[in-house]
């Protein structure tokens, strides 16, 4: 895999990471759904391996199924592992589905002595809560609720 290729999907894998959203509840919660969405989550690691997690323009969880939080900062740093500027999110919650997004500018980032940057990083998520359907012996099942990326 050529350098150029590599970068790329580092900066997928970073957009991917940029939205943490929680949706999908388990058989026995409520049928509701809920998000959080950060412009920045990362785990650094210390001498003794113990892990250190700092999020930056973190929304926090949504408070309701009709809730909506938003963070943002003008520069955000992680020591020894990135900086940027205009960092962004927002999460906005529906009784059947969530909307996130998270973004990010001059990103400047090492990881393992390499350096990674980018101009503009953005990342979109969108779940929806389909609802329950019954079979021809009335048993109810739940729907699986996929995430759908956006770009």
């Amino acid at each position: 895999m050529d350098s150029l290729t590599s970068h790329n999907w580092k900066l997928l894998m970073l957009a991917g990471a940029l939205v943490s959203l929680l949706a999908c509840p388990g058989p026995s919660e409520a049928q509701t759904v809920t998000g959080q969405a950060s412009a920045v989550q990362a785990t650094v690691l210390g001498v003794l391996g113990l892990g250190t997690t700092t999020a930056l323009s973190d929304t926090g969880t949504l408070g309701g199924t009709s809730d909506a939080r938003e963070a943002s900062l003008v520069t955000g740093t992680v020591p020894s592992l990135l900086t940027g500027e205009a960092l962004h999110a927002t999460t906005i919650g529906w009784p059947d589905q969530v909307a996130s997004e998270a973004s990010l500018g001059s990103l400047a980032m090492t990881v393992a002595g390499t350096g990674i940057s980018a101009d503009f990083v953005m990342a979109r998520a969108r779940v929806e809560r389909r609802p329950e359907r019954t079979d021809s012996f009335g048993r109810r099942h739940d729907r699986q609720c996929p995430a759908r990326q956006n770009s």
